[in-house]
């Protein structure tokens, strides 16, 4: 095995020691730090987080309106 220290980059003093490489000449796609499940864009996870805060907002009016609308009937129930 061998290894290399290379400094370079910003700021100066940043050093980074590589301790062994290799390359495939064959064709086929190198796997780095492949991961089991695909990581959503960022846009996509905002997308979708908008819309489940405007379908939780929807559904808490209409069950605060349920809710109101019950209130009355028994308001005018116990008034009868």
């Amino acid at each position: 095995m061998s290894a290399a220290t290379v400094t370079a980059g910003i700021p100066a003093n940043m050093s980074v020691t590589l301790t062994d490489w290799a390359y495939d000449d064959s064709g086929a796609k190198i796997i780095a730090g492949a991961i089991s499940e695909p990581v959503p864009e960022p846009s996509s996870a905002a997308l979708a987080m908008s819309g489940a805060l405007v379908l939780g907002a929807a559904g808490l009016r209409q069950w605060r309106k349920r809710k109101a609308a019950t209130a009355k009937n028994i308001g005018d129930l116990i008034a009868s």
